[in-house]
């Protein structure tokens, strides 16, 4: 069973915080690498990059040698390509999950529902696998 977590930086989000915890871009929001202030929202971002790497089978932008050029890429609004053997519903929340503005990304109560709609059209018979 797969979770998602915040390892260490998680606090009661009250209001908007700044500058890196992590040194590591690879999942790091368009905003936290530029050094404003961020939400939430940048954890949602996270996610769609690690499900766009679970679809795709790779490492994101594995190609690139440099941080920094990763980091560029990703604040110019570049993302890696979907693979078309993606579901489509499942390719559409990698895109609003990833979104560069921060507000057009959904919330994880809105992905956690849409990710249990994917399991039910798609998978019924493991859809509840958790339910007690």
């Amino acid at each position: 069973m797969a979770k998602v977590g915040d390892f260490g930086t998680s606090q009661h989000m009250e209001m908007l915080i700044s500058g890196r915890k992590v040194d590591n871009p690879i999942w790091l929001a368009p905003e936290v690498l530029e050094d404003k202030m961020f939400t939430e929202k940048a954890d949602v971002y996270a996610f769609g990059v690690i499900l766009w790497e679970m679809v795709a089978r790779q490492q994101f932008f594995a190609s690139e040698k440099f941080m920094a050029q990763l980091e560029k890429k990703v604040i110019s609004g570049l993302r890696p390509t979907i693979p078309g053997t993606c579901l489509p519903e499942v390719a559409e929340l990698i895109n609003e999950c990833w979104h560069g503005n921060s507000e057009a990304r959904p919330a994880f109560k809105v992905v956690a529902s849409r990710i249990e709609a994917i399991m039910v059209k798609y998978f019924p018979d493991e859809a509840d696998y958790d339910v007690i």
